[in-house]
């Protein structure tokens, strides 16, 4: 995303929302690495560290899709 794109007013609605979903992702990153921990290093997640802003006046509210791929064998 390229800040200077944004209107101030649109930055200044950004600005929760970015926020929030900083907060959601250092959340998720945490309980990620507590999962591997707990599973031995086997899980692979590499969640995308980009935030896709939508100017939908829901100020603050973030939504996050994680989509799960299954890859090589199973044991």
């Amino acid at each position: 995303m390229d800040f200077l794109q944004l209107t101030e007013e649109q930055f200044k609605r950004f600005l929760p929302d970015f926020a929030s979903w900083f907060a959601i992702r250092k959340k998720i990153q945490a309980e990620q690495a507590a999962l591997n921990d707990r599973l031995g290093g086997i899980l692979k997640i590499t969640p995308e560290p980009v935030i896709k802003w939508v100017d939908d006046g829901k100020v603050g509210e973030v939504n996050y899709i994680v989509t799960i791929k299954q890859s090589g064998g199973r044991e």
